[in-house]
């Protein structure tokens, strides 16, 4: 045996002893991490509300609304850190409530019985907070639902019946923050019930739906009530990740953040428990306060493998690899 076959063979036994754990879901959103819809576009809407915190780069055109507000109470008070609202056009706020800063790059001319409280109205360009370059986040944002949509699928989607989707996981362990990838397409968007099994509180979901034209069922995709893993009690772990979506028609009950930086979202009626993020918005669906729980400015735009820890038998063949080949240099 010469000594480039033993490396060869050295290579082989390693490569097929160590132990990979899932894929670390720890996702950078950047910009649109603080807030609870970000719109590349407009955002109009009526008779609805954001909890959270609102930025668009378009206009937005807003009545009988609420934003930054939670069971009657405002939900951010770091308002001299974040506001509110940001407006990258102009701002058409009629009635409702905004609680706390509101910045807006075009007019605003007070009409009406809108309300902002506690806090005051801003002209972006003098504002001493820093700005959002929209655009830049965007071009962030869309190359990190592509590469997001280029995983491959950990998770299986098996459709029972005419109304229900069984999505299984790549299986419960005891590691931290895994990944569980379903690789989906527009009908998978059409059923009613979605159940979720063999993934771990805690870990992240991704549901990656491919199609450029997208329209969900009248269904509530939450799933069953009474188990910890359904998508409705693991919504703050779950990613909709639209990354081929121009327009996206919701039409139910969502449980967890949607990520569709192309798509303009038409949203009727319903509610979405989530993070939005999306090119424009019109609708009239509530949007709940319930962010991304495995996300990190920190983290890298793309979901990395988990580092690669050896068993020990690893460490055992490394050193019969090292001890050979030395053995076959002194020859």
């Amino acid at each position: 045996m010469n000594v480039n076959r033993l490396l060869h063979t050295v290579s082989i036994l390693l490569l097929s002893s160590l132990s990979y754990s899932a894929l670390a879901g720890i996702i950078n959103l950047g910009a649109a991490s603080n807030y609870n819809a970000f719109i590349h576009q407009n955002f109009s809407s009526t008779g609805s509300d954001v909890e959270g915190r609102v930025a668009a780069g378009g206009n937005v055109s807003i009545s009988n609304y609420s934003i930054n507000i939670k069971n009657s109470q405002q939900l951010y008070t770091d308002t001299n850190v974040l506001p509110a609202l940001v407006v990258g056009g102009d701002l058409n706020f009629t009635s409702g409530q905004i609680a706390g800063d509101v910045y807006v790059g075009g007019d605003y001319t007070p009409t009406g019985s809108g309300t902002i409280t506690n806090g005051s109205l801003n002209n972006m360009a003098v504002a001493p907070v820093a700005p959002i370059n929209f655009d830049t986040e965007f071009a962030f944002l869309n190359d990190l639902s592509a590469n997001l949509g280029l995983l491959a699928a950990n998770g299986v989607a098996k459709d029972l019946y005419s109304s229900n989707q069984y999505l299984k996981g790549a299986g419960e362990n005891d590691l931290a923050n895994d990944l569980h990838v379903f690789n989906l397409n527009a009908s998978d968007m059409l059923f009613n019930v979605y159940h979720l099994s063999a993934v771990d509180q805690g870990d992240t979901v991704l549901l990656n739906i491919a199609g450029t034209d997208i329209t969900t069922s009248w269904g509530d995709f939450g799933g069953d009530n009474n188990s910890a893993t359904s998508l409705r009690n693991m919504s703050d772990n779950v990613i909709f990740n639209f990354f081929e979506a121009e327009t996206l028609n919701i039409n139910a009950a969502l449980y967890g953040s949607i990520l569709a930086p192309k798509a303009d979202i038409k949203a009727p009626y319903g509610v979405i428990w989530g993070q939005v993020i999306a090119n424009s918005w019109q609708g009239n669906t509530q949007i709940n306060d319930n962010p991304l729980a495995n996300q990190s400015n920190n983290a890298p735009a793309l979901v990395e493998p988990a580092v690669t820890v050896p068993e020990p038998s690893s460490f055992i063949i490394l050193a019969l690899g090292l001890f050979a080949l030395f053995a076959f240099r002194r020859q």
